[in-house]
């Protein structure tokens, strides 16, 4: 049983012998499935999430501020139960 190969420069030509989709075809489709509900709900899942990212950012870069040595919230250890004062 021999398998043939796939040829894709063969299948482009037999294609563009069907139709020719124009820039407005395409930017149709696309908006088109930007309005889907479920593809709406990804995106302001993204929007959200990207939202969150941009306040842990800002936290992060408050801290540097504060003291470069520390990060993602963190704060210096309290020195009153500490016992090497």
């Amino acid at each position: 049983m021999s398998k043939k190969r796939f040829n894709s420069s063969s299948a482009a030509e037999n294609l563009t012998e069907y139709r020719t989709v124009t820039e407005t075809e395409v930017e149709q489709a696309i908006s088109y499935m930007l309005k889907q509900p479920a593809i709406q709900k990804m995106i302001n899942a993204a929007k959200e999430l990207y939202s969150e990212s941009d306040k842990i950012m800002q936290g992060l870069m408050e801290v540097r501020d504060i003291s470069p040595t520390l990060g993602f919230g963190a704060r210096e250890k309290s020195k009153i139960w500490s016992p090497y004062r």
